[in-house]
């Protein structure tokens, strides 16, 4: 077996000066392959030869030359084995609408996973801000609730005194006050705890938040359904329940509201409208996070993280403020009753 002719040679390698010579270490593997492919354009090595090991030696030169593929050839083998691997390389041409889906549904997954970071901030931030006023109702809304109730009854005793529309409407007005006080300062909010959510947590509501968010639905019936596991998935989360965030997923697995239907048409549109949903449903989580900042309560933590860097607990000052003006009322009303009761 002798060398190929240099018109079935590759016409251009890397470097000129080393094309009669693929064993040198300046010829790269690419090449070398080039070669092999070159000796077999030219009839000196058959595809029994290749096909029957995994390298071939190149003839005079004592180098192994490894087989990445397998060659074909269909002008000199037309058995029906060369016709399937050809036939197996055609890939059918996407149709435009095709390529369009495509495209949407890389756009629609992306902004899935934009969605369900900025839902988990969300729930963050509701649940810190949460945990945070029940720390400040445990730790000075009790105190403002006692302060109100000693307003109270001064103002009541004021109007029984005096007896005027005006006193009485101030006593009433005084009365509601110190009632809402107390509602706020031993209420369901004062029994929240501090939420710090587990990376275990985080990965899973994201999870939950990219399969059963409401905004991928596809109709009315999926969105509510959606809609219930999505509320219940929220309070899981401020409960630190992964148990439960696990089985809501689960359960919306394995129900008939996941199964999707076929058709291109009919899938792109789809498509199309979960991700208008999606955007529609992040415009609102932005505001939402807005408003939430912008609220007392976040303000306060706000102030409270600030002079914490400080080496200050500003819900312990504004508790100790509290208590000071709870003494102040208290000895006005001892001096009221004193004086009503020397009347």
């Amino acid at each position: 077996m002798g060398w190929p002719k240099q018109s079935s040679l590759p016409k251009r390698v890397c470097d000129p000066r080393y094309v009669a010579d693929p064993t040198s270490h300046r010829c790269c593997d690419f090449h070398r392959v080039r070669w092999l492919s070159a000796f077999w354009n030219a009839g000196e090595i058959s595809n029994t030869e290749i096909n029957a090991t995994e390298s071939f030696s190149l003839p005079g030169s004592g180098f192994s030359v490894p087989l990445l593929t397998q060659m074909g050839h269909p002008e000199r083998e037309r058995g029906g084995q060369d016709k399937q691997a050809m036939n197996a390389q055609i890939v059918r041409r996407l149709s435009p609408e095709e390529e369009e889906l495509a495209k949407k549904r890389d756009e629609l997954v992306l902004l899935q996973a934009e969605l369900a970071e900025r839902e988990l901030f969300l729930a963050n931030l509701r649940a810190e801000l949460t945990a945070f006023e029940g720390r400040y109702l445990r730790e000075v809304g009790v105190l403002y609730a006692e302060l109100d109730d000693w307003k109270a009854k001064i103002a009541q005793m004021v109007a029984e005194d005096e007896g005027t529309v005006e006193a009485r409407s101030a006593a009433t007005e005084a009365r509601t006050q110190a009632e809402e006080s107390y509602s706020a300062a031993h209420g369901e909010a004062a029994r929240a705890t501090e939420f710090t959510p587990s990376p275990e947590l985080k990965k899973l509501y994201r999870d939950v938040a990219k399969r059963v968010h409401p905004d991928l639905a596809t109709d009315e019936a999926d969105r509510a359904h959606r809609e219930r596991s999505m509320a219940e998935a929220n309070r899981a989360y401020q409960q630190s329940d992964i148990d439960a965030l696990r089985r809501i997923l689960e359960e919306y697995e394995s129900s008939p509201e996941s199964v999707q239907g076929t058709g291109v048409a009919a899938d792109l549109v789809r498509v199309i409208r979960q991700i208008r949903q999606l955007h529609t449903r992040l415009v609102q989580i932005e505001l939402e996070i807005v408003s939430l900042g912008a609220s007392d309560i976040a303000k306060l933590k706000i102030k409270a993280e600030e002079v914490s860097d400080q080496g200050r607990n500003l819900l312990a000052e504004m508790a100790r403020d509290v208590k000071r003006r709870i003494d102040n009322e208290s000895r006005r009303f001892e001096t009221l009753s004193a004086k009503k009761r020397g009347q």
